[in-house]
């Protein structure tokens, strides 16, 4: 059944939402990723596609839908990145809330419409629903039990826990009332690597009412190499700004006890056993012995080591990557690294299942 906020929506209404997709040479599933949101039961939304300066024939694509339908409008831009693409568009966005969405990726039908009803039903500020990871032989779900957050107390009693279930990572398993973002001055930092949480934190951070849903309301799609496993230089310096970041948020909405610790030093070991990983993916340039450089600047720096303190009640498995880390020696870590990247490329699905 087709649900309408506005029922006589044409070209110069407010839309409910504003669906923001940025685009880079994503010709091969950006049609399906468009269809998507066309299919949606709530046909009250307008979709703004940032194409950023696409070379093949995702320019076509857009120029074909964008004929055909009023609620679809194209801005470019020139190569960007992820984070100024989606500020192009947020700035574009004509709606009450705001819905982020990557050009490979797809929503179910019913989607926005649930988002939507759940965040008015709630008065919230911002939704959070969870989401399906989809690799070639599955699924796997991220999810968060149904919660209303109304004050920086609560928040502080849930976040160690809503972090570390994975929800909180993206952008686009939300819905987000632009007033807030508009209001607060809340953009996407320009960084290579975790832009998107930082943007979630600082939302958490001014966002008065949240309400969290079990259900999944987005499909993201896992294919080749991305952000998560190609090698950036920067990428531990980054984890670390980014494990600050949810900790100050914890300290600015109360106490979170030492269970809480546990969980925001297990998501950042996480991040550093993944920056050790994607030194032996295809990506990365260094040389065996500047690789064994970086690894023994990692697994010794004092911070890490500090971290490692606090990570027991975590698992066999985890209990034994720490272990490796702790170690004296580089060559082990070396070792564990390679067998991750290894992993993620050769066995994704047992890789998954070992990883939560």
């Amino acid at each position: 059944m087709r649900e309408n906020i506005l029922q006589d929506r044409n070209e110069n209404s407010i839309p409910a939402v504003s669906v923001i997709m940025p685009v880079y040479n994503g010709e091969c599933t950006l049609e399906e990723s468009l269809r998507s949101v066309i299919n949606q039961t709530l046909q009250d939304w307008e979709l703004i596609v940032v194409d950023d300066g696409s070379i093949d024939g995702t320019a076509a694509i857009l120029h074909a839908f964008e004929q055909k339908e009023f609620r679809i409008t194209v801005v470019k831009t020139s190569r960007t990145g992820p984070a100024p693409a989606r500020n192009a568009g947020l700035k574009q966005a004509r709606g009450r809330y705001v819905f982020f969405m990557d050009a490979d990726d797809w929503i179910p039908p019913e989607s926005l419409a649930m988002m939507l009803k759940k965040l008015l039903q709630c008065q919230a500020q911002v939704a959070v629903f969870g989401f399906c990871q989809v690799e070639e032989n599955g699924k796997t779900e991220y999810r968060y039990p149904d919660a209303f957050i109304k004050d920086k107390c609560q928040l502080a009693g849930r976040l160690p826990e809503l972090y570390r279930s994975g929800v909180l990572n993206p952008a686009w398993n939300k819905l987000y009332d632009k007033n807030l973002l508009i209001q607060k001055g809340i953009f996407f930092p320009d960084l290579l690597y975790g832009e998107d949480r930082m943007f979630v934190f600082d939302v958490l951070e001014a966002a008065e009412r949240i309400v969290v849903d079990h259900r999944c309301c987005y499909e993201y799609r896992a294919q080749g190499e991305s952000l998560v496993t190609r090698y950036l230089p920067e990428k531990f310096e980054i984890c670390g700004k980014l494990d600050q970041r949810v900790r100050e948020l914890a300290g600015y909405c109360g106490e979170i006890g030492e269970q809480g610790r546990s969980h925001f030093s297990y998501m950042y070991i996480k991040s550093v056993l993944s920056c050790i990983s994607v030194l032996f993916s295809s990506s990365c340039p260094l040389t065996v012995p500047e690789k064994y450089q970086r690894v023994r600047e990692m697994k010794t720096h004092p911070y890490v080591r500090a971290q490692l303190c606090h990570t027991k009640g975590n698992g066999a498995l985890f209990s034994f990557l720490c272990l490796i880390l702790r170690t004296r020696p580089v060559w082990p870590s070396m070792l564990l690294g390679w067998g991750i990247s290894f992993a993620q490329r050769r066995l994704s699905r047992l890789f998954l299942r070992a990883k939560h």
